[in-house]
């Protein structure tokens, strides 16, 4: 008798536990998978949340051997969907046995035909709408955080540890929701310092520091691809400024006036690189080195009289004041050699020197202009002397009888004054060192004669008009 009672109580006891436990519920779905077989298999594709944890089996598994042929899991969001490879000649009233731990077990016919392809979901009746108080709070939260709405999480999360006691100790970690609260809060902290940090890019400072903070949020939360973009887009703009400082500063030091100098530092300033400053100060210093390239001049002069005329001088892309020379003369002064006795001659030579200045470029007018941005007009001004030489024959005499020298020299004071236009032409590549222009320049000379009676001689002023290159 007591044996009968023990076995009673026990199935009673059994019975209770049974239906103690949860539902989970299935239904078919009608998507359609693409499948082709090996003619003899069919697939089952089971989909559930990430929660439960889904064993599969057969009423004929060890009957008729094994009907699962192969087991495949894929995690997709917070899904896992499980691919089930069966012999579909032995299905025939088949059941599948699906086993979930807090779970009543699942039964399903299965009869399939070769190369065919179902598809279930199973889910909990009460979940997620019914779910209970702090379960359904955390799994709210955590939707929340894996979208980056962390107030609306944070939300979440204290809610659910407000309505927790210990019944739902197995399915609401507390530590685990303090962990995220935690999170939370240094994501709050750290978008705040990116807020600022990027309010000082506008300054150029401090990329490596945006750098760690958007890590550190990625680090927090996987899911985070709007900063991780970002956090990219950043490596990729600070490898931009490295290679550009690294090209820039490396020609910079074998050859400061380079036009790849130029280039690379303009391309930093751009990017608003830290080192910017550092790049207009580089920029500043080409244009030093460079505005060089062509203040040499050298300019064939021509004047009615003095066909034959040569100016060389230094004019500055800069404030400088520089220096030139200048060479005037009459062709007939190579006639002097060959004189016959008889001969006459006048001939002219004229010299200058002086100081040059320039009055403006076109880089002072249009600041963008960096092609020809050398070109411009500069002032020249300087003393300058000029000698007529008369030859008379030999021999010959003056009215009053008196014998006239063979040679007779006539002096004049011709201090100058003129404006010079270059044009240059830029740079186009790294390997060519230095520019080249074209230059007009035009001289209005003054004549004094050293003698009263020479003024006709040499005339009130005289004008010059010169071109050649700048180099």
């Amino acid at each position: 008798m007591k044996k009968y009672l023990f076995l009673f109580i026990l199935a009673l006891t059994t019975s209770a536990m049974v239906h103690a436990q949860r539902q989970l519920e299935i239904k078919e779905l009608p998507d359609k998978i693409a499948y082709n077989g090996e003619g003899k298999d069919a697939i089952v594709v089971v989909a559930a949340d990430n929660i439960f944890k889904l064993e599969f089996s057969t009423n004929l598994d060890g009957e008729r051997g094994s009907l699962i042929e192969n087991q495949e899991v894929e995690a997709k969001g917070r899904e896992n969907e499980y691919t089930l490879t069966v012999n579909a000649a032995k299905s025939k009233g088949a059941t599948l046995i699906i086993r979930c731990p807090d779970y009543s077990d699942l039964s399903l016919r299965i009869n399939l035909s070769a190369n065919q392809a179902i598809k279930y979901q199973i889910d909990d009746p009460l979940y997620p709408d019914n779910k209970p108080c702090p379960v359904k709070h955390k799994l709210s939260g955590d939707n929340f955080f894996n979208t980056s709405s962390y107030s609306r999480a944070r939300t979440e999360y204290v809610e659910s540890l407000k309505c927790w006691d210990a019944q739902y100790k197995a399915k609401v970690d507390t530590a685990e929701i303090g962990r995220k609260i935690n999170d939370i809060d240094t994501i709050f902290r750290l978008l705040k310092e990116i807020e600022d940090v990027e309010m000082r890019l506008v300054l150029n400072e401090d990329y490596k520091s945006l750098y760690e903070k958007y890590n550190r949020i990625c680090e927090l939360n996987a899911t985070e691809d709007n900063l991780k973009k970002k956090r990219e887009a950043l490596l990729t703009y600070i490898g931009k400024c490295v290679t550009y400082t690294r090209a820039a500063d490396s020609v910079f030091q074998k050859n400061p006036s380079s036009i790849e100098v130029l280039e690379n530092y303009k391309k930093i300033i751009a990017l608003g690189c830290e080192n910017s400053e550092l790049a207009k100060s580089r920029i500043e210093t080409w244009n030093n080195q460079s505005i060089n390239d062509t203040r040499h001049v050298f300019t064939y002069e021509y004047e009615k009289d003095n066909k034959i005329g040569i100016s060389s001088g230094n004019y500055n892309n800069n404030w400088n004041v520089s220096g030139y020379f200048t060479l005037h003369i009459n062709p007939n002064i190579f006639d002097l050699s060959r004189l016959e006795d008889s001969d006459t001659l006048q001939t002219e030579a004229n010299i200058s020197f002086g100081w040059t200045l320039k009055l403006f470029r076109l880089k002072d007018i249009v600041p963008k202009n960096s092609g020809f941005f050398n070109s411009g007009v500069w002032l020249f001004f300087g003393p300058g002397a000029t000698a007529i030489c008369k030859v008379n024959p030999k021999n010959s005499f003056n009215l009053e009888g008196n014998e006239l020298e063979r040679f007779y020299y006539h002096y004049a004071f011709s201090p100058e004054a003129g404006l010079l236009l270059k044009l240059t032409i830029p740079k186009r590549s790294a390997s060519q060192r230095a520019g080249v222009g074209l230059v007009l320049r035009y001289t209005y000379q003054y004549r004094h004669a050293f003698k009263k009676e020479d003024d006709l001689l040499f005339g009130a002023s005289k004008n010059f008009l010169g071109f050649g290159l700048c180099f």
